[in-house]
């Protein structure tokens, strides 16, 4: 217990059995004391950022999904418009990329 927790080099050591309980149950508590502080910090930046996401969707501010949903009625348009002007112009250019 003592090599796990780095408390120390083991010279002094106590010798009972309560003695031994009281000091591991120190050392448990030395480590968890400071590691539930911190998960404490982790747990309240996380919950600030969480926030900063929603907030996101409030107006005045960006909302990826909607400016996503107007892009690709503006690209669907944009498309329409090629497509049209092409149609007065003659045939279409063959398309050498797979899948279209």
């Amino acid at each position: 217990m003592v090599t796990i927790t780095t408390v120390g080099y083991g010279d002094l050591t106590p010798v009972t059995v309560l003695g031994r309980t009281i000091a591991t149950g120190l050392m448990v508590c030395g480590i968890a004391l400071p590691s539930t502080g911190a998960s404490s910090v982790a747990s309240w930046l996380f919950e600030r950022g969480t926030a900063h996401d929603e907030d996101a969707g409030r107006p005045g501010r960006a909302n990826p999904t909607t400016e996503l949903g107007q892009l690709t009625k503006e690209v669907t348009r944009l498309g329409a418009k090629i497509s049209g002007s092409a149609d007065a112009q003659g045939p279409p250019l063959p398309r050498e990329r797979a899948g279209e």
